[in-house]
């Protein structure tokens, strides 16, 4: 009986239900592909590199859906497309919280010296599952860091949950960016797609001090700019109560 291997399958098997259990709290956090699933559904690079991080993003799911990908990218092209001649900031594109495909793994002593003597199974048969293209290791002194690059564009949360998983790992977790930056937020209505553009400036590494937004709703009836205005001047308008759902969200991983 290959003990390691039922290990291993036995943690992929319950990553999956935990995964299923959060789904059931936020539909935003859905549970990591499974198995031979994962080989089947990993897209590697489709043309708009935009929305398809805005759709990874989005969905949080392995890999961008199809048809969020197709919708953000027609969306975004109509309203620049419409708007960008007296909204010279529409021209500012959407940049994920994390790079994308990467993920930071931290090890123990004994995980470390697995690794470092191919003796660590579970591990390896993680990094074929999802494609890993390079392991940049961070071992001297007290660091025991393994920096996982793989091929495509997948969400980072969604590969780095199995990992955790694994005896001899004290955390995964996505290589998030540093500062802040202007951005464009799309998010889900019950009739269609939204679309928050920010412009933001001031002392951004530490966190931007100012942001100017323009809303944008797109459903079958068309494009609707519904209005913009500037944190700290203006009053706060009517809609941005449900416009700051996609903002709050990517700052914080949550609702304010």
């Amino acid at each position: 009986m290959n003990t390691h291997r039922d290990r291993f399958l036995m943690l992929i098997v319950l990553s999956v239900l935990i995964a299923a259990v959060a789904v059931s709290c936020d539909s935003s956090d859905p549970p990591v592909s499974a198995g031979a699933k994962v080989k089947e559904t990993v897209e590697f690079g489709r043309e708009n590199a935009e929305a398809e991080l805005a759709a990874l993003w989005l969905s949080g799911e392995l890999t961008a859906p199809k048809a969020l990908y197709q919708t953000i990218k027609d969306d975004l092209s109509d309203i620049r497309a419409a708007y960008t001649d007296s909204i010279a900031e529409l021209e500012i594109e959407f940049v994920p919280p994390w790079e994308p495909s990467q993920v930071l793994v931290g090890l123990t002593q004994s995980g470390v010296e697995k690794l470092r003597a191919g003796e660590f199974p579970e591990f390896d048969e993680l990094n074929d599952l999802f494609h890993l293209a390079e392991l940049d290791t961070k071992f001297h002194g007290h660091s025991r860091l393994a920096i996982l690059t793989f091929e495509g564009r997948q969400h980072p949360a969604r590969i780095a949950a199995p990992y955790e998983s694994l005896d001899d790992v004290r955390y995964a977790e996505p290589n998030g960016f540093v500062g802040d930056w202007g951005n464009v937020y799309p998010w889900r209505l019950d009739e269609g797609m939204s679309y928050l553009w920010r412009d933001a400036w001031g002392d951004c590494p530490a966190g931007c001090i100012n942001s100017r937004f323009w809303y944008f709703r797109v459903t079958d009836a068309g494009i609707e700019y519904v209005g913009t205005f500037e944190k700290w001047v203006d009053p706060e308008p009517p809609w941005w109560g449900e416009a700051k759902a996609a903002y709050f969200r990517y700052r914080t991983g949550h609702y304010e």
